[in-house]
């Protein structure tokens, strides 16, 4: 008997794809915990699973149960002693509700192993095959941590303690799509599988069986326009949970990378508060419990761009649309940063650089998004770009012909009235409706070009554009900076530069009088 446990979605359509092409022949059974979906919907997947002969049998764990039997919620001031006795009453009434041995198993393959059926594996030391949450997350420890965090403190802090999420001496492998990892991923007992390949290697009656589970319909490209599908998040998870800042980012992603496009909607499973055709009126919304990676099954053709803040099922999507744009889990917290790169873009754009961009002080993830989103490429000039988030560019100014100034971090290292007699002051300005979520900006880059021929051709910069979506009003200007003006600034950036050392001098000192 071969055993498969699940906690999302993702994982259920994974560990199918999986018992069905790796292990056709072989007994299996399958272990759901019940907040997988409702009760009715949940049962009703079950006993279809069964009746197509995918699974021997399906267990229900009663996660809530095993809530009650803990006796008490733990949080990060836990003594050890309490971390172990909430261990010890979730196996024990884990136990108590099992009635299969999970040591006979040729094989387990769990996914999510901070629930009951993971922590009990771990107590007793027996092994099995971790598998990961979501295309690409494997190589993601700390974001996957921080979305159990979320979602369960208990769970997290009693995944600490076990060394659960696949760090355990217990986990004799991993299944993950090894594509999708992160660069520098280096796993020696990673087994690639993708759901992607899996499904595009099935005979055609096995994939129209799997595809009629998941109740997956035809879905139509719109031939007369460019089709960008959206990507939506599960709120608790982000970074910032507030219903009116996820309805903010979603209008200036759009706004920004889908203006002018037919936009199709995939919402996460548990994304239920947003009314998306209110925040993107003409849009279209694809179903919601059907699993992203299932969508390239069901689109006649593939959309030509994927947007999204930072959804795990963008990884799913890669082998089938070219253009994807992930703005990373950074703009969950700094949307409003979002025009600075944006203005970004457009200047490199005005001045037709493509050479080589070092990035310092900044996250390069929405830069590199936008400047794709514009058709600026990197590296074909002998140019060099250093991008700060504040003006440390003095030390080694000789290094580079451009320097872009985004002042992200509220931080300048040091400047000059020389260099700022030798830079463009690049205005950014965001005039919302009265109506408009947004709330009225005005941001300053400061742009060093060494040719003048590019910073003259850098003052003719004049943008005008509504963000129809997010109900403002954009304009971007370029200018010199006269010379009053670059040492009033120099002064100021002097005077910041020093209180964050003296800042820095405090903390020092009281770190060692606490010592």
């Amino acid at each position: 008997m071969i055993l498969y446990h699940v906690n999302t979605m993702y994982q259920l359509l994974y560990v199918i794809c999986h018992r069905l092409t790796i292990h056709p022949e072989e007994e299996c059974c399958l272990f759901v915990t019940e907040y997988l979906q409702p009760k009715v919907q949940l049962c009703a997947l079950a006993e279809r699973m069964t009746e197509n002969g995918w699974f021997s049998f399906v267990k229900i764990i009663p996660e809530a149960r095993f809530k009650l039997s803990r006796r008490r919620a733990l949080d990060e001031s836990s003594s050890e002693p309490e971390i172990h006795r909430v261990i010890e009453n979730i196996c024990n009434a884990f136990e108590r509700w099992l009635d299969f041995d999970l040591r006979s198993c040729k094989q387990r393959y769990v996914g999510s192993d901070q629930w009951s059926l993971g922590v009990y594996l771990l107590r007793n030391r027996i092994p099995y095959v971790y598998i990961e949450d979501a295309s690409g997350m494997l190589s993601q420890q700390e974001r996957y941590l921080n979305i159990i965090k979320k979602i369960n403190l208990t769970n997290y802090i009693i995944c600490n303690r076990l060394n659960g999420a696949g760090r355990s001496s217990m986990v004799t492998g991993f299944l993950c799509d090894l594509k999708k990892q992160q660069d520098g991923f280096d796993e020696p007992r990673a087994v690639d599988f993708s759901v992607y390949d899996a499904i595009s290697g099935m005979d055609a009656g096995m994939r129209d069986s799997l595809l009629d589970f998941y109740g997956v319909r035809p879905i139509r490209m719109r031939p007369d326009r460019t089709n960008c599908l959206f990507l939506t998040q599960y709120l608790t998870t982000l970074a910032v949970s507030e219903l009116e800042i996820q309805e903010q980012i979603t209008t200036l992603l759009a706004d920004y990378i889908a203006d002018g496009c037919h936009i199709l909607v995939k919402p996460h499973p548990r994304d239920k508060w947003l009314d998306y055709q209110r925040v993107l009126p003409g849009c279209e919304i694809l179903p919601r419990e059907i699993n992203a990676e299932l969508l390239p099954f069901a689109f006649d053709a593939p959309p030509d761009l994927a947007l999204t803040i930072s959804s795990t099922s963008i990884g799913g999507l890669c082998s089938f649309v070219e253009e994807i744009y992930e703005f990373g889990t950074g703009t969950e917290s700094g949307y409003e940063q979002l025009h600075l790169y944006y203005a970004f873009a457009r200047v490199l754009e005005h001045i037709g650089f493509d050479g080589g961009i070092t990035y310092h002080g900044v996250d390069p993830v929405p830069a590199q998004c936008f400047l794709r989103a514009r058709g600026v490429s990197e590296g074909t000039s002998p140019q060099r770009l250093l991008v700060d988030s504040g003006v440390c560019f003095e030390n080694g100014r000789e290094d580079y012909d451009l320097g872009v100034f985004l002042d992200t971090a509220h931080y300048a290292d040091r400047v000059t009235a020389e260099t700022l007699l030798e830079a463009v002051e690049v205005r950014i300005q965001l005039i919302p409706d009265q109506d408009a979520l947004v709330r009225p900006m005005f941001h300053r880059i400061y742009v060093y070009c060494r040719s003048q021929m590019q910073r003259e051709a850098l003052c003719t910069l004049r943008i005008s554009r509504r963000l129809r979506y997010t109900k403002a009003d954009l304009r971007i200007t370029a200018q010199p900076i006269e010379e009053s003006t670059a040492a009033r600034l120099a002064e100021k950036y002097d005077r910041r530069k020093r209180r964050f050392f003296y800042e820095i001098q405090n903390r020092r000192i009281r770190s060692r009088e606490a010592e």
